[in-house]
């Protein structure tokens, strides 16, 4: 494992942490609502590259896109198949 990884896989818990608080839910409220009516009506095929733990590829999913979440942390990678289901 590089040392790259190993740096993002000690950071995933702050970054659940941070998503699952109040100011990390009124970011991607805010984030949502800027890029909603950029968003055509019909499927897109979209990379959400360093998705970290996924919140954005599950609301992107449920609005019936097709998402590949790249993430270089397992850690992270592992928290959203749990949280979200993935795979």
């Amino acid at each position: 494992m590089s040392a790259a990884s190993n740096n993002f896989d000690e950071a995933a818990e702050i970054f659940a942490d941070y998503g699952s608080s109040l100011r990390g839910f009124v970011r991607y409220q805010l984030i949502r609502r800027n890029l909603e009516p950029y968003l055509p009506k019909r499927s897109l095929r979209v990379l959400d590259a360093g998705g970290g733990s996924g919140p954005d590829t599950a609301w992107l999913s449920q609005r019936g896109h097709r998402v590949l979440l790249v993430e270089p942390s397992r850690e992270q990678r592992n928290y959203a198949e749990r949280r979200f289901n993935f795979f």
